[in-house]
Protein backbone atom coordinates (compact mmCIF):
# COMPACT_ATOMS: atom_id res chain seq x y z
CA UNK A 1 0.00 0.00 0.00
CA UNK A 2 2.80 2.51 0.68
CA UNK A 3 3.88 1.91 -2.92
CA UNK A 4 0.84 3.90 -4.10
CA UNK A 5 3.27 6.78 -3.62
CA UNK A 6 4.88 5.60 -6.87
CA UNK A 7 2.01 7.29 -8.69
CA UNK A 8 3.60 10.66 -8.01
CA UNK A 9 7.07 12.15 -7.64
CA UNK A 10 9.01 12.37 -4.38
CA UNK A 11 8.74 16.15 -4.45
CA UNK A 12 4.98 16.11 -4.93
CA UNK A 13 4.57 13.49 -2.24
CA UNK A 14 6.58 15.42 0.35
CA UNK A 15 4.91 18.71 -0.54
CA UNK A 16 1.50 17.11 -0.05
CA UNK A 17 2.50 15.50 3.26
CA UNK A 18 4.59 18.33 4.74
CA UNK A 19 3.27 21.41 2.99
CA UNK A 20 4.81 23.83 0.52
CA UNK A 21 8.14 25.30 1.55
CA UNK A 22 9.36 22.27 3.47
CA UNK A 23 13.10 21.75 3.73
CA UNK A 24 14.91 18.49 4.48
CA UNK A 25 16.86 18.51 7.71
CA UNK A 26 16.93 17.40 11.36
CA UNK A 27 14.11 18.16 13.79
CA UNK A 28 14.37 21.48 15.68
CA UNK A 29 17.35 21.35 17.99
CA UNK A 30 18.60 18.10 16.51
CA UNK A 31 21.95 17.23 15.01
CA UNK A 32 22.51 16.84 11.30
CA UNK A 33 22.72 13.08 11.73
CA UNK A 34 19.16 13.12 13.09
CA UNK A 35 17.77 14.17 9.71
CA UNK A 36 15.54 11.55 8.09
CA UNK A 37 17.11 9.73 5.14
CA UNK A 38 16.22 10.73 1.62
CA UNK A 39 13.39 8.83 0.01
CA UNK A 40 14.29 6.46 -2.78
CA UNK A 41 13.08 7.49 -6.26
CA UNK A 42 10.30 4.92 -5.92
CA UNK A 43 9.08 2.15 -3.62
CA UNK A 44 10.51 -1.22 -4.60
CA UNK A 45 9.28 -4.75 -3.98
CA UNK A 46 11.35 -6.52 -1.33
CA UNK A 47 12.69 -9.01 -3.87
CA UNK A 48 14.40 -6.16 -5.74
CA UNK A 49 16.29 -5.11 -2.60
CA UNK A 50 17.27 -8.42 -0.99
CA UNK A 51 17.14 -12.04 -2.03
CA UNK A 52 13.79 -13.63 -1.20
CA UNK A 53 13.92 -17.42 -1.17
CA UNK A 54 10.32 -18.18 -0.23
CA UNK A 55 7.07 -16.26 -0.01
CA UNK A 56 4.23 -16.76 2.45
CA UNK A 57 1.80 -14.17 1.09
CA UNK A 58 -1.12 -12.44 2.76
CA UNK A 59 -1.98 -9.43 4.87
CA UNK A 60 -1.51 -11.06 7.30
CA UNK A 61 -0.38 -14.45 5.98
CA UNK A 62 -3.04 -17.07 6.82
CA UNK A 63 -2.12 -19.53 9.56
CA UNK A 64 -2.47 -22.61 7.29
CA UNK A 65 0.08 -21.17 4.84
CA UNK A 66 2.47 -20.34 7.68
CA UNK A 67 1.99 -23.91 8.87
CA UNK A 68 2.81 -25.26 5.42
CA UNK A 69 6.06 -23.32 5.42
CA UNK A 70 7.17 -24.56 8.83
CA UNK A 71 6.12 -28.13 8.10
CA UNK A 72 8.35 -28.08 5.02
CA UNK A 73 11.17 -26.36 6.91
CA UNK A 74 11.13 -28.67 9.93
CA UNK A 75 10.85 -31.80 7.79
CA UNK A 76 13.85 -30.76 5.72
CA UNK A 77 11.76 -30.96 2.54
CA UNK A 78 11.85 -27.36 1.45
CA UNK A 79 10.96 -26.77 -2.21
CA UNK A 80 13.24 -24.97 -4.62
CA UNK A 81 13.84 -21.26 -3.95
CA UNK A 82 11.19 -19.08 -5.53
CA UNK A 83 8.38 -21.19 -4.14
CA UNK A 84 5.18 -19.40 -3.09
CA UNK A 85 3.19 -21.01 -0.30
CA UNK A 86 -0.22 -20.37 -1.81
CA UNK A 87 -2.64 -22.14 -4.10
CA UNK A 88 -2.53 -21.64 -7.84
CA UNK A 89 -6.28 -21.82 -8.24
CA UNK A 90 -8.23 -18.64 -7.62
CA UNK A 91 -9.78 -17.68 -4.31
CA UNK A 92 -13.24 -18.20 -5.84
CA UNK A 93 -12.59 -21.95 -5.79
CA UNK A 94 -12.64 -22.00 -1.99
CA UNK A 95 -15.26 -19.30 -1.42
CA UNK A 96 -18.48 -20.57 0.19
CA UNK A 97 -20.60 -17.98 -1.60
CA UNK A 98 -22.60 -18.99 -4.65
CA UNK A 99 -22.10 -17.24 -7.94
CA UNK A 100 -25.22 -17.41 -10.08
CA UNK A 101 -25.86 -14.39 -12.28
CA UNK A 102 -22.28 -13.74 -13.45
CA UNK A 103 -23.50 -10.28 -14.41
CA UNK A 104 -22.47 -6.96 -12.93
CA UNK A 105 -25.42 -4.57 -12.98
CA UNK A 106 -24.03 -2.04 -10.51
CA UNK A 107 -20.89 -1.24 -8.51
CA UNK A 108 -21.14 -0.49 -4.81
CA UNK A 109 -18.59 0.15 -2.08
CA UNK A 110 -18.56 -2.11 0.99
CA UNK A 111 -20.12 0.50 3.29
CA UNK A 112 -23.03 0.98 0.90
CA UNK A 113 -24.39 -2.55 1.10
CA UNK A 114 -25.18 -5.22 3.67
CA UNK A 115 -24.50 -8.22 1.44
CA UNK A 116 -26.70 -11.28 1.29
CA UNK A 117 -24.87 -13.98 3.26
CA UNK A 118 -24.63 -16.71 0.61
CA UNK A 119 -24.48 -14.77 -2.68
CA UNK A 120 -21.28 -13.94 -4.56
CA UNK A 121 -20.12 -10.43 -3.70
CA UNK A 122 -19.40 -9.69 -7.36
CA UNK A 123 -22.97 -10.60 -8.22
CA UNK A 124 -24.05 -8.06 -5.60
CA UNK A 125 -21.90 -5.30 -7.09
CA UNK A 126 -18.84 -5.34 -4.83
CA UNK A 127 -15.43 -5.31 -6.52
CA UNK A 128 -14.05 -8.58 -5.18
CA UNK A 129 -10.66 -9.66 -6.55
CA UNK A 130 -11.29 -13.32 -5.81
CA UNK A 131 -11.31 -14.35 -9.51
CA UNK A 132 -7.69 -13.22 -9.98
CA UNK A 133 -6.22 -13.85 -6.50
CA UNK A 134 -4.45 -16.99 -5.29
CA UNK A 135 -6.37 -19.15 -2.86
CA UNK A 136 -5.05 -20.27 0.48
CA UNK A 137 -6.97 -18.23 3.06
CA UNK A 138 -10.31 -20.09 2.85
CA UNK A 139 -11.78 -16.88 1.43
CA UNK A 140 -11.69 -15.24 4.86
CA UNK A 141 -12.74 -11.77 3.75
CA UNK A 142 -15.60 -12.76 1.40
CA UNK A 143 -16.85 -15.20 4.04
CA UNK A 144 -17.12 -12.26 6.44
CA UNK A 145 -18.93 -10.09 3.88
CA UNK A 146 -15.92 -8.06 2.73
CA UNK A 147 -14.55 -8.24 -0.83
CA UNK A 148 -11.13 -9.75 -1.46
CA UNK A 149 -8.46 -7.08 -1.95
CA UNK A 150 -5.84 -9.39 -3.46
CA UNK A 151 -3.35 -9.70 -0.60
CA UNK A 152 -2.32 -13.25 -1.58
CA UNK A 153 -1.20 -11.99 -4.97
CA UNK A 154 -2.36 -12.85 -8.49
CA UNK A 155 -2.73 -16.35 -9.82
CA UNK A 156 -0.14 -17.28 -12.45
CA UNK A 157 -2.93 -17.25 -15.04
CA UNK A 158 -3.98 -13.71 -14.05
CA UNK A 159 -0.49 -12.21 -14.27
CA UNK A 160 -1.11 -8.49 -13.84
CA UNK A 161 -3.92 -8.43 -11.29
CA UNK A 162 -5.37 -5.06 -12.26
CA UNK A 163 -5.47 -5.74 -15.98
CA UNK A 164 -6.94 -9.20 -15.42
CA UNK A 165 -9.67 -7.78 -13.19
CA UNK A 166 -10.46 -4.98 -15.64
CA UNK A 167 -10.90 -7.62 -18.34
CA UNK A 168 -13.17 -9.61 -16.03
CA UNK A 169 -15.28 -6.57 -15.17
CA UNK A 170 -15.64 -5.62 -18.82
CA UNK A 171 -17.02 -9.08 -19.56
CA UNK A 172 -19.41 -9.01 -16.59
CA UNK A 173 -21.02 -5.59 -17.04
CA UNK A 174 -24.45 -5.82 -18.64
CA UNK A 175 -27.05 -3.10 -19.10
CA UNK A 176 -29.49 -5.04 -21.27
CA UNK A 177 -29.15 -6.82 -24.57
CA UNK A 178 -25.76 -6.48 -26.24
CA UNK A 179 -25.47 -3.59 -28.66
CA UNK A 180 -24.11 -0.08 -29.04
CA UNK A 181 -27.16 1.44 -27.37
CA UNK A 182 -26.17 -0.16 -24.03
CA UNK A 183 -22.58 1.15 -24.05
CA UNK A 184 -23.35 4.50 -22.31
CA UNK A 185 -25.18 2.70 -19.51
CA UNK A 186 -22.38 0.16 -19.14
CA UNK A 187 -19.84 3.01 -19.00
CA UNK A 188 -21.95 4.58 -16.27
CA UNK A 189 -21.77 1.36 -14.27
CA UNK A 190 -17.98 1.18 -14.59
CA UNK A 191 -17.62 4.88 -13.71
CA UNK A 192 -18.97 4.00 -10.26
CA UNK A 193 -15.67 2.26 -9.49
CA UNK A 194 -14.07 4.67 -7.01
CA UNK A 195 -10.26 4.75 -6.88
CA UNK A 196 -9.61 2.04 -9.47
CA UNK A 197 -5.85 2.04 -8.88
CA UNK A 198 -6.17 1.72 -5.12
CA UNK A 199 -8.80 -0.97 -5.56
CA UNK A 200 -7.19 -3.09 -8.27
CA UNK A 201 -3.52 -2.58 -7.31
CA UNK A 202 -3.69 -2.27 -3.53
CA UNK A 203 -0.84 -4.74 -3.14
CA UNK A 204 0.66 -4.61 -6.62
CA UNK A 205 1.82 -1.10 -7.49
CA UNK A 206 5.60 -1.69 -7.38
CA UNK A 207 5.48 -4.96 -9.31
CA UNK A 208 2.65 -4.38 -11.78
CA UNK A 209 1.55 -0.79 -12.13
CA UNK A 210 4.92 0.95 -11.82
CA UNK A 211 6.60 -1.10 -14.59
CA UNK A 212 3.48 -0.83 -16.75
CA UNK A 213 4.78 2.22 -18.56
CA UNK A 214 8.02 0.45 -19.38
CA UNK A 215 6.18 -2.67 -20.53
CA UNK A 216 4.03 -0.56 -22.84
CA UNK A 217 0.91 -2.42 -21.85
CA UNK A 218 2.22 -5.97 -22.23
CA UNK A 219 0.02 -8.15 -20.03
CA UNK A 220 0.86 -11.06 -17.79
CA UNK A 221 4.65 -10.58 -17.64
CA UNK A 222 4.87 -9.38 -14.06
CA UNK A 223 4.64 -11.17 -10.73
CA UNK A 224 4.92 -9.87 -7.18
CA UNK A 225 7.00 -12.90 -6.31
CA UNK A 226 10.62 -13.85 -6.94
CA UNK A 227 11.15 -15.51 -10.30
CA UNK A 228 10.59 -18.31 -11.08
CA UNK A 229 7.06 -18.57 -9.68
CA UNK A 230 6.41 -22.05 -8.35
CA UNK A 231 2.89 -23.07 -7.50
CA UNK A 232 1.92 -23.88 -3.93
CA UNK A 233 1.31 -27.32 -2.50
CA UNK A 234 -2.42 -26.80 -2.16
CA UNK A 235 -3.00 -25.77 -5.76
CA UNK A 236 -3.32 -27.43 -9.09
CA UNK A 237 -2.80 -26.14 -12.55
CA UNK A 238 -5.46 -23.57 -13.28
CA UNK A 239 -6.58 -20.01 -12.70
CA UNK A 240 -9.57 -17.85 -11.99
CA UNK A 241 -13.11 -18.73 -12.82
Amino acid sequence: MPALANLTSREELLAEALGEGWRPGPPPGGEAEDAPPDLLPKALPLSQVIRVDYVVPGCPPPAPLIGEFFNAFLSGEMPEPGYVFAKVKALCEECPRTREERVLKKIVRPHELLPAPEVCLLDQGMICLGPVTCGGCSAACPSAGMPCTGCLGPTPKAGDMGLAMISALASLVRAGEEGEETIPKEDEILDALVDPIGTLYKFGVPTSLSPLRERAGVRGSSSPYPVPYQRGRGGEEGGGR
